[in-house]
């Protein structure tokens, strides 16, 4: 158990249909027990894929709190287990449609000149992103850019290529989701390993006690 959000943001969607005899295992193993960190109850954040490098939560989700002290980035080995289209990923937007997606965030520059990635976290994500229009430019955070052009298709702000020409902008990158926490393809992959469930949430959050509640 934890302090989680609902919301897409920050978490996952929760799919009913996706629920196996393994997740039903998996939840009767851990029922009663949350996470905490000096006794409190913590932001469980979670996501599907880390793209191999967890973050913390000011570059994964543009977090305007101070950092918890739980977070941690953690680099995570090669996973076999992750679909190939979370693992690499491909997106193309046009110039009419990313006007459109980046309006209903407030950001309106006219019609779009040159958009540039101007600052990466330690991660390696996209924190910043300079919009230039013939109305004017603006900046954007990487987390809240992804958000406008819909995060299940630019699946995370871990990107190898951001290219805008003729119109078209190309964004090419690895994981799903904000990248903060747990990583559920990673936690599937040490699960395989045979690590435990405290063993597990060890691996993507600092400092953490894992207490039994109730039954």
């Amino acid at each position: 158990g934890a302090d989680v959000s609902t919301s897409i943001e920050e978490t996952q969607a929760f799919n009913p249909g996706a629920v196996t005899e393994q997740i039903k295992e998996g939840v009767q193993m851990t029922r009663g027990q949350v996470m905490t960190y000096d006794n409190r109850y913590v932001r469980g954040w979670f996501h599907a894929y880390s793209g191999g490098k967890t973050t913390r939560a000011k570059e994964g989700l543009d977090y305007r709190e101070e950092e918890p002290p739980f977070t941690k980035s953690v680099s995570l080995p090669e996973n076999q287990f992750v679909p190939d289209d979370v693992k690499l990923w491909t997106v193309e937007y046009g110039a009419s449609e990313l006007r459109s997606l980046l309006t209903t965030k407030g950001l309106n520059v006219g019609d779009i000149t040159e958009l540039t990635i101007v600052e990466r976290g330690e991660s390696g994500r996209v924190t910043k992103i300079l919009v230039k229009g013939t109305q004017g430019e603006q900046e954007i955070s990487g987390p809240e850019f992804r958000l406008a052009l819909d995060s299940t298709k630019m699946k995370s702000t871990l990107v190898e290529e951001f290219n805008y020409a003729d119109g078209v902008l190309k964004i090419s990158g690895t994981g799903y989701g904000h990248g903060v926490g747990l990583s559920q393809w990673d936690a599937y992959m040490l699960a395989k390993q045979g690590k435990n469930p405290e063993q597990i949430v060890g691996t993507f959050f600092k400092g953490i006690k894992v207490r039994k509640m109730y039954d």
